[in-house]
C-alpha cells in the first residue's frame, strides 16, 4: 500500500473521525521499521499545539489509536507534513538510499531499518536509519517531493550515549 493510501486509510476510519471531533491536531510524522526484510506496523503521529501531545495511530489489520503522550522536542512547534510535497513514496526512498549506501558504503552490512517520513531544517525527508552487523549507523535523508539524498552520516551506535547528535 502506498503511504498516501496508508494516510487516507487512517484519516477516513471512524475511530480517527471521532477522535479528531475533539482533538485539533496536525499529521506530523509516519514511523515504520523492517526487521530482517518484514514490515512493521505504520505509527501516524498527530501533533497537538495547544496540549503539547502527540497522539499515535497504528495500521495494522486494524487502525488503533495509541494513547496521548508528551513530546520530545527541541523547538516550540513540530511542523505539519504538507502532503502535496509526497511525490517519492517509502519503497522508492528505500531503494535510493540502499543504492547510494551501495556505491558509499559498499562494506556496510545492515539488518534492520527505521523510516520516518518528517519535516525537519533540510526539508521534508524520508529519514531513514541503517543498524549495521557491526552497530554501526547510518543516517540517510531522501527529500520526499524530489528524491534527492540531502544528507547522510555513518556513526558508531555507542557514540549517541555521549550527547552528541
Amino acid at each position: 500500500m502506498k503511504i498516501k493510501e496508508i494516510i487516507n486509510k487512517v484519516e477516513s476510519s471512524e475511530l480517527f473521525k471521532q477522535w479528531e471531533e475533539k482533538d485539533k491536531a496536525k499529521l506530523t510524522h509516519l514511523f515504520n521499521g523492517i526487521d530482517n526484510h518484514k514490515l512493521d506496523n505504520w505509527q501516524l503521529g498527530y501533533y497537538n499545539k495547544e496540549t503539547d501531545k502527540i497522539t499515535v495511530f497504528e495500521v495494522g489489520d486494524k487502525i488503533e489509536k495509541l494513547p496521548s503522550d508528551d513530546v520530545l522536542k527541541k523547538s516550540q512547534d513540530i511542523p505539519a507534513l504538507n502532503q502535496d510535497i509526497i511525490k517519492i513514496d517509502f519503497l522508492d526512498s528505500i531503494d535510493k538510499a540502499k543504492e547510494f549506501k551501495a556505491n558509499k558504503y559498499p562494506k556496510l552490512i545492515t539488518n534492520k531499518t527505521i523510516i520516518i517520513l518528517q519535516k525537519l531544517e533540510v526539508g521534508q525527508v524520508w529519514n531513514l536509519t541503517f543498524v549495521g552487523h557491526t552497530l554501526d549507523v547510518l543516517n540517510i535523508k531522501v527529500d520526499s517531493n524530489s528524491g534527492e539524498i540531502v544528507e547522510d552520516s555513518l556513526k558508531p551506535l555507542f557514540s549517541f550515549d555521549k550527547g552528541k547528535s
